[in-house]
C-alpha cells in the first residue's frame, strides 16, 4: 500500500456517461505556429513509428484554459511504460523540442474529462521540463489551448479508440457498478471513509476502494490511499488506456502535490501498472 500525505477534502469524480463519439476523418488539429514539424517529420508522426501511445494528464492555467500536459506513461508494443521508464536527464533546464525514443510529437490526443470525451488536439513536440522540487525532469507537450467546464484535470490519450466503452451506474448506497474487466460481468465499487487525527492532531481520512462481486457479497481486492489531509481533492475514473476493451482504475489526487496511479484488474486482483507524482 502506498502513503500518500496530500491536503484536500475527498471529492469522488466518475464518469457517468457512455463512450466517445470518434470522427477521425474529422479530428481538430493545431494551429500553434507549425508546431516545430517538417514534412518529413509530419508523416512520420502520422504513421506512429516509434509505436508508442503517449498517455498525457493535462492542467489548467491561469486563464482557465488547458494548453499542455505531462506524459505519465503509455504503452508500445502492448507493454505499459511509466514515466520512470524514460531514462531522461535530469537537466537543470527546460529543454524545448528534446528527441527521445518515446514521444515524438505530432501525436493526435483523445481529451477525457471525468465525463466524456470532450476535444482532439495534435500535440507539438515534447519538451524537457526539470521540477527541482523532484530533482528529476518529465517530458511536456503543448497544444492548441482550449476551454471545458471543468475544474480539475484531463487525460490526454493518443490512440484512437474508444477509451470510455462502457457507462458506470451509481447505486443508492454510492456504491458503483462497473464492468471493469469486459467479461460480461459487473463488478461492484465500494469506498470506505474513515478519520483519525494525526500526531499534532489534525485530521486525516484513510480511503478505502474495495472491487466486489456484484451478485455476492465477496472482495475480489481493495486499495487504501492511507493519508489524505482536509482540503485535497481525490478522484476515480474508469477509463481504457491500451486500446483493449478493458477498463483500467486511476486513482487520482490533486491539490498542491499531484499524484496519480493506474491500476489493471485481471483475474480479479488489481495491479499497479503506472504512477505518476509531481509536488513538494
Amino acid at each position: 500500500m502506498k502513503k500518500i500525505y496530500i491536503g484536500i477534502s475527498l471529492i469522488l469524480i466518475v464518469n457517468l456517461f457512455a463512450g466517445c463519439n470518434f470522427k477521425p476523418n474529422k479530428i481538430e488539429t493545431s494551429t500553434i505556429e507549425d508546431m516545430n514539424l517538417n514534412d518529413e517529420e509530419e508523416a512520420n508522426r502520422e504513421t506512429n513509428t516509434s509505436n508508442f501511445y503517449p498517455i498525457i494528464v493535462a492542467y489548467k492555467n491561469l486563464n482557465g484554459y488547458y494548453s499542455n500536459g505531462d506524459v505519465i506513461g503509455g504503452i508500445k508494443d502492448g507493454e505499459w511504460y511509466s514515466y520512470s521508464d524514460f531514462d531522461l536527464p535530469n537537466e537543470i533546464q527546460v529543454i524545448e523540442n528534446y528527441e527521445n525514443d518515446f514521444v515524438k510529437g505530432g501525436e493526435v490526443y483523445n481529451f477525457y474529462s471525468n465525463e466524456e470525451c470532450v476535444i482532439s488536439k495534435k500535440g507539438g513536440n515534447p519538451k524537457l521540463v526539470y521540477y527541482g522540487s523532484l530533482g528529476r525532469a518529465i517530458l511536456n507537450v503543448e497544444f492548441d489551448p482550449f476551454k471545458i467546464n471543468n475544474d480539475n484535470f484531463i487525460i490526454g490519450i493518443s490512440g484512437d479508440w474508444n477509451a470510455m466503452p462502457r457507462t458506470v451506474k451509481k447505486n443508492d448506497d454510492n456504491s458503483l457498478l462497473i464492468d471493469i474487466d469486459n467479461d460480461g460481468i459487473k463488478e461492484k465499487i465500494k469506498i470506505f471513509e474513515s478519520t483519525f487525527k494525526d500526531e499534532v492532531g489534525e485530521d486525516i481520512r484513510k480511503i478505502d476502494i474495495s472491487i466486489n462481486n456484484s451478485e455476492k457479497e465477496i472482495i475480489f481486492d481493495l486499495i487504501t490511499i492511507d493519508y489524505v489531509y482536509s482540503g485535497e481533492n481525490v478522484d476515480l475514473l474508469f477509463l481504457d488506456l491500451n486500446g483493449d476493451n478493458e477498463l483500467e482504475l486511476l486513482t487520482v489526487v490533486k491539490g498542491h502535490t499531484l499524484y496519480i496511479e493506474v491500476y489493471k484488474f485481471k483475474n480479479k486482483q488489481l495491479h499497479s501498472i503506472l504512477d505518476f507524482y509531481i509536488g513538494d
